[in-house]
């Protein structure tokens, strides 16, 4: 892994804990709310691009599709959050999701992080796994899994704000 994808990769996951502060300073700071989470998510944007060109850079050093272990998901399934909320964010009014989705790629970071050097490197693959069907089918499912995760997430903010979160703890 080259220093250059790990600097974006630092990049996208300093980002996401500085947006989420950012976004929790909104909640907080009713004043100033529109104007920090304007830049709660012009931040998470700039870790998006970084990611973006962190995943593309490793698909070059790894001369092939980045989606064949561990640490490469836990990549895309950030950047699949990360847009995802930054696209649905510019068509509904989804302010109070903004903290959830930067502290969710948070955290994915993080556990990237924390794995062992040699589950980070680049390394041949399986040949079980040489096909043309990964590249079609499992973008498409990492990102289906995060929309799922932030309709998810919108669907009990949504009970929490109606203070219906008690009915369905104690249904």
């Amino acid at each position: 892994m080259s220093d250059f994808q790990v600097a974006l990769t630092n990049t996208a996951g300093i980002s996401s804990v500085v947006s989420f502060w950012v976004f929790v300073g909104s909640n907080a700071l009713s004043k100033k709310r529109e104007h920090l989470v304007k830049a709660a998510k012009f931040v998470m944007f700039i870790g998006f691009i970084a990611l973006t060109a962190a995943i593309i850079t490793r698909g070059i050093e790894s001369e092939r599709f980045p989606l064949s272990n561990l640490y490469e998901s836990l990549l895309w399934f950030p950047w699949a959050v990360m847009g995802g909320y930054i696209f649905l964010s510019r068509t509904y009014d989804l302010k109070q999701l903004g903290w959830l989705a930067s502290l969710t790629a948070a955290t994915f970071f993080l556990y990237g992080s924390w794995l062992p050097a040699g589950q980070q490197d680049i390394k041949p693959l399986v040949p079980a796994l040489v096909s043309y069907w990964r590249q079609i089918h499992v973008p498409p499912l990492i990102v289906s899994y995060a929309m799922f995760f932030i309709a998810g997430l919108s669907a009990f903010v949504q009970l929490w704000q109606a203070g219906r979160i008690r009915s369905v703890f104690l249904s």
